[in-house]
């Protein structure tokens, strides 16, 4: 009988470097039994070489332990009672091209019937820890052709309201997690705005840090941000009775966007066309900066305390918290792009 293990073998070398060699060049091993016979039950084959199949391939396969081409969300659950607070946790939803949502992660079985929950994808995390040319492989597939959406509203959020990373849902937990941010390729952020002070002062702050945050590594050449689509989407809260004066009160939350640069794809809806332009513009790096608008200083007289007449001046901007802070009327006019004939009054002095 011909000897099954490749030239270079000892036949009757069993060893594991032996085997190894024969798996580590694809041959298939077998054994024999004490008696000398061929014992089937021993025979086994090489590992299926991966890396070796086209990125196509690849990527198929990963689609059964992986998501893949879905629109990824977060939703934060809170218990109302608060001896529960240690049970905080996020929940992944994936929302497919024909509107399905599908739960992402967790155990995809009912805990008392254990038959199989409808609409729930498990999420083979083991697959990161099977070599780091495997994870990075994976993860390309994972952070780069899925859609992550973001929700930037102007709520108070605890502990911290201003720079709270729950704005990046499950991602924010640990600074490992959010380190993961520059991996994304399409991001998606809903904004749903409100047309008062504190509101629109706290979006605009989370926006900030938002940036801050995919901006990161932009000066490292090695970890720089892979980021190709932007969709940002501007809702009104309440939906109802909405006026024109409501939007242009908390559209210019959004400035904070505009220090993203180089991004292919970029698009802006419930945003007035002039405004969704320039902002469009700006971020893919075509166009030109925007300036700053350079806001006149006004008197003010306060109150020293609270409980005298002593009064103290100071000075401080007249721009009102729903003004902008960049100059967009001369960047729409340097790229040609049309604005309105009252565009003067964003930047007017209210007394």
């Amino acid at each position: 009988m011909p000897s099954s293990l490749p030239d270079g073998c000892d036949p009757d070398d069993y060893s594991n470097s032996s085997q190894e060699h024969a798996r580590n060049n694809g041959e298939q091993v077998t054994t024999n039994d004490d008696n000398g016979n061929l014992d089937p039950t021993a025979a086994f084959t090489a590992a299926f070489r991966l890396f070796a199949l086209p990125p196509e391939l690849r990527h198929h396969i990963y689609s059964f332990l992986i998501p893949q081409s879905l629109t990824i969300t977060f939703v934060h659950h809170t218990p109302k009672r608060s001896w529960c607070r240690r049970d905080l946790y996020w929940v992944a939803n994936g929302i497919s091209k024909d509107g399905s949502v599908i739960q992402l992660g967790g155990d995809p079985f009912y805990r008392r019937t254990g038959v199989r929950r409808h609409h729930h994808f498990k999420v083979e995390s083991q697959l990161f820890r099977v070599s780091k040319l495997f994870r990075n492989d994976v993860q390309s597939v994972l952070y780069g052709q899925n859609t992550y959406k973001f929700t930037v509203h102007g709520e108070p959020l605890e502990p911290i309201s201003f720079r709270s990373p729950m704005i990046f849902g499950a991602l924010g937990q640990t600074q490992i997690t959010l380190s993961q941010l520059r991996n994304l390729r399409h991001i998606r952020i809903d904004l749903v705005a409100n047309n008062y002070h504190w509101a629109v002062k706290r979006q605009r702050a989370r926006l900030e840090y938002f940036v801050e945050i995919l901006k990161m590594h932009a000066d490292d050449a090695d970890k720089k941000s892979l980021l190709e689509h932007l969709e940002v989407h501007f809702t009104m809260t309440p939906r109802n009775f909405l006026f024109p004066r409501d939007i242009e009160e908390s559209m210019f939350a959004l400035e904070s966007l505009a220090s993203l640069r180089g991004i292919k794809h970029v698009d802006f809806t419930g945003l007035p066309d002039w405004y969704s332009n320039c902002m469009q513009l700006v971020i893919k790096g075509e166009g030109g900066d925007v300036e700053m608008t350079d806001w006149p200083l006004m008197e003010v007289k306060r109150r020293t305390y609270l409980l005298n007449n002593r009064m103290k001046v100071h000075w401080v901007t007249s721009r009102k918290w729903y003004q902008p802070t960049l100059n967009w009327k001369e960047f729409a006019e340097r790229n040609g792009v049309d604005v309105p004939e009252d565009i003067d009054k964003f930047w007017a002095t209210v007394g």
